[in-house]
């Protein structure tokens, strides 16, 4: 058990590792070497260090389920894992902000904590509420992914397939390939405004995603296989997985064969230990470890900060200026994780099961 949390740990490093650096220097023109390093293979396709992120969910949930009693204890414990360390960072983003005048993004409102800390789509909340909300951040949406997933697979394992893990990867993945035909359905041949807000409503969810958090399931679902048939078939899966993602995202050839080698690393190396002990090694085992903190603070802040120190240091090579605030939100992002994310988790839980208990006691009452 060790073993596989150090090399998943690894994986979360190589995932977050690829992020930061398509954030960094693939994607924003507004930094001081615009598209300079787009072209760079392991920049431009750094994004898929999300869909690495999102097979690891997958991976690791099943082990959740097992060990809860029911859905409200199994959505709890999701909770209590994200919340803490989304809160400490949306203080830290919204006390930052004012300190980057032409902050990426623009100066943020105190109604983007909303849907930052319900983990609600702002887009799903717009529809509930008469009033904007915006994203704190940019890579906030694929949280709302994550806890629309562990809604979803905690309803299916706990209420309708009685705890059958086969039967809730199946019903995950029938979700994921209705919302891919509706969206193709809406793209290609039919244009029905009830269609369009069904297909809105399906992506705000993220289900054209549960394909990969369904592939990572069914990984630990035959991790203990070797059967050749097995790997076949989730060798299969992710194919068709990168080829959807592929074509909806980005709609090239180079995205989907991307896509595909980089999310097949995971695949891999569950099943070579000689890998496994390559991501084991310190750099990658505590890359994992800040990887949340790390990745819920970094894009709008180090583009900000990139762009105010190219102003106050024009003679530095400007690719060199996005390793200062690396550097420094890493160090912050270990703070979190290391020293503020555990006990506020440990006092939330503390608070909220003894809220829980007295409320029990007044109804028994």
């Amino acid at each position: 058990m060790n073993n596989r949390i150090a090399y998943l740990d690894g994986v979360r490093g190589l995932a977050i590792l690829l992020v930061v650096l398509f954030h960094t220097y693939a994607i924003h023109p507004e930094m001081p070497y615009s598209d300079q390093f787009f072209e760079i293979w392991l920049f431009k396709y750094g994004w898929i260090g999300v869909e690495l992120f999102f097979l690891l969910s997958g991976f690791v949930i099943l082990m959740t389920l097992e060990r809860s009693k029911s859905f409200y204890e199994f959505i709890f414990k999701r909770w209590l894992r994200l919340f803490p360390a989304m809160l400490l960072v949306c203080i830290f983003l919204y006390a930052t902000a004012g300190f980057f005048p032409e902050r990426y993004g623009g100066q943020p409102e105190l109604s983007s904590l909303v849907p930052s800390l319900t983990f609600i789509n702002p887009y799903i909340l717009n529809k509930i509420i008469p009033y904007s909300f915006v994203n704190l951040e940019g890579s906030f949406w694929s949280l709302y992914v994550e806890v629309a997933f562990y809604i979803i697979v905690g309803l299916i394992y706990f209420k309708y397939s009685n705890r059958n893990c086969l039967k809730t990867i199946y019903a995950l993945l029938a979700c994921h390939f209705l919302a891919v035909i509706l969206d193709l359905l809406n793209t290609w041949m039919i244009d029905l405004r009830l269609l369009r807000n069904i297909v809105k409503i399906t992506n705000a969810v993220g289900l054209l995603y549960f394909g990969w958090f369904s592939i990572g399931m069914m990984l630990y679902q035959f991790r203990e296989e070797h059967k050749r048939s097995v790997r076949v078939w989730i060798f299969v899966l992710l194919l068709i997985s990168s080829i959807i993602t592929g074509y909806i995202t980005r709609n090239t050839l180079d995205a989907m064969v991307a896509l595909f080698v980089i999310t097949l690393i995971f695949p891999l190396i569950l099943w070579s230990k000689v890998l496994q002990r390559c991501l084991e090694q310190p750099f990658w085992i505590f890359l994992g470890f800040i990887s949340y903190p790390l990745y819920l603070i970094h894009e709008r802040t180090i583009v900000s900060a990139t762009v105010a120190l190219a102003k106050i240091y024009p003679s530095i090579p400007p690719y060199i200026l996005p390793i200062i605030p690396v550097i420094i939100l890493v160090l912050i992002s270990w703070v979190i994780a290391k020293f503020l994310e555990i006990p506020l988790r440990n006092f939330l839980k503390e608070q909220l099961i003894n809220f829980f208990h007295m409320y029990r006691n007044r109804k028994v009452k």
